[in-house]
Formats: C-alpha cells, structure tokens, sequence
C-alpha cells in the first residue's frame, strides 16, 4: 500500500507540474502575442473632429513596404500556385497608379467614417489584407483582424473599388501575386 501511495503522489505532484508549466507558458504567449513594436500613430483627418489612424506595425511575417508616406504597407509574394516566394525574388512591386503618396490619398479621399460608428462613438483598429495578382487587379480583399462590422464595411468597400496596380513585366511572366497587409484605426476626437 505504501508504494502505491508513493507512486500516486508522484503522478499528482507530476500532473500539477506539468498544468501549471502549460499555464505559464500560455501566460507568455498572451503576452508576446499582445506586445506591440515599432508602433507608430499617423493621424489623417477625415471630418470634423474625426480621424482614421494607421499604426505602423509590421508583421514578421511579411516585409514592410518603403512608402515615405503614412501608409504602413506590408506584403508577402505568391507564384500562381499560390506558394509564398523570397522577398527579393519580385523586386520592383506593384505599384498604386501615381505611386504610394496617390494610394495614400485615395485611401483618405475614399474612405468614409461610417455616420453610425461616429453616432455610437465607435472607435477601433481594421486589418485589412488584400491581394494584387500579376496583372495588377486587386481580389481578396478581406478583413485580417475588424473592429465593428461597419468599420470593416468601409475598409473593404474602400479596398475594394481601387483601380488597377501597375505591375513589371517580370511579374507578369512570372505570374507574381503581392498581398498586401494594411492596419487601419478609426479615431474620433
């Protein structure tokens, strides 16, 4: 009997262990997770006491866009198969018809602060991800992380009514898609 009770204490003390190493590692995760870097607030404004803002935050997954601009451009490479490529393997990017600084204003022209959001004092951060295929035309336009469905709303409608991407002629032999990753807040002050 001694033995066995030696033998179930060790099980336990071993099982405890075991939880709250898992806890502790969950709690660092959270915390890495939830950690912000390089974080940067431009601030456009778009009404009366009304601005959208967009962080400068980018992802380690993808590579950060030089846009001299408040744009915080981040993007991934796909060959058609849809397989992720080098990020020097397509050099130059598409590009916005008149560049990153017309995209910028597009962006602050097209997209509207939705008069409900503003009503309810809705603020918040949209992630929006979108695709740009080796002929330049955008697709996929999708919602990476949303604030309020009327804020995400407004962010794909913006996306998504954009004009054709210019792209190289390397891009187009190779059959290069670029997606883009861009964070945008809705700010009211």
């Amino acid at each position: 009997m001694k033995t066995t009770r030696k033998k179930s204490n060790n099980f336990n003390m071993l099982t405890v262990s075991i939880v709250s190493a898992c806890i502790i590692l969950g709690i660092i995760l959270l915390v890495i997770f939830f950690m912000k870097t390089d974080e940067v607030i431009i601030r456009e404004q778009v009404g009366e006491g009304v601005y959208i803002e967009v962080e400068d935050m980018v992802a380690q997954t993808s590579k950060k866009v030089e846009t001299g601009n408040w744009l915080d451009l981040s993007y991934q490479v796909f060959n058609e198969e849809g397989e992720a490529l080098t990020f020097n393997f397509c050099e130059p990017l598409p590009e916005f018809p008149g560049g990153y600084d017309s995209l910028a204003k597009f962006i602050t022209n097209t997209l509207k602060y939705p008069p409900k959001a503003i009503h309810d004092s809705i603020q918040g951060k949209v992630w929006i991800t979108f695709i740009v295929d080796w002929k330049g035309k955008v697709s996929n336009v999708e919602i990476l992380k949303g604030a309020r469905y009327d804020l995400d709303s407004a962010c794909i409608h913006t996306i998504g009514i954009m004009p054709d991407w210019e792209t190289t002629n390397s891009t187009k032999e190779q059959k290069i898609s670029t997606k883009f990753t861009l964070p945008i807040n809705f700010t009211i002050e």
